[in-house]
């Protein structure tokens, strides 16, 4: 039981580490896409993660099944945060939806209102369509040639991926379908 306390405080210990990690990054290298930012983070702290892992079984406070235990979740933790509080935080319409409803007060803010800000306050206040796009391009899914921007050929293959898991998880199609 002792094990698996120790195994648990450290899991957590380490992802907290991760998390005040990644807080720093996003502010000395704000023009990283943020998966960027996450994932290499997370390539660079596995080593950590294993060391830390590696020096409670050395010390015997952990046995060995319980140091790999360490370092599996650690990067279970680490990949669940790099691929949603990223997308979620940087991104979410639902959170700008909030957002706006809260700034409206008691008055409270028609559908149009809502839409209307999400358009001034996320498309245009906070360049959503520019940030993305200079993303993508880090990304390699799109490249600007004379001020347009294509698809690459990865895009297109990251797009069939988009596709099929929206489809088999019965996701709305409009977001990753021509239809828009």
């Amino acid at each position: 039981m002792k094990s698996t306390a120790v195994m648990l405080l450290a899991a957590l210990v380490l992802f907290l580490a991760y998390a005040a990690a990644y807080a720093a990054i996003r502010r000395l290298l704000p023009l990283q896409p943020p998966l960027a930012q996450s994932a290499w983070l997370l390539l660079g702290c596995a080593p950590a993660a294993a060391a830390a892992a590696a020096a409670l079984w050395k010390r015997r406070v952990l046995g060995p099944e319980a140091a790999t235990a360490v370092v599996v979740m650690f990067a279970l933790g680490g990949a669940c945060f790099t691929f949603t509080a990223p997308a979620v935080l940087d991104r979410s319409v639902s959170l700008q939806m909030l957002d706006s409803l809260d700034a409206g007060g008691q008055v409270g803010m028609t559908e149009d209102d809502v839409t209307q800000a999400f358009v001034d306050g996320y498309l245009d206040g906070n360049e959503a369509m520019r940030k993305r796009l200079s993303e993508h391009v880090g990304y390699g899914f799109i490249v600007v040639d004379d001020g347009r921007y294509y698809i690459t050929d990865a895009g297109r293959r990251f797009m069939q991926l988009a596709r099929f898991v929206s489809r088999l998880f019965d996701f709305d199609e409009r977001i990753v379908s021509h239809r828009g």
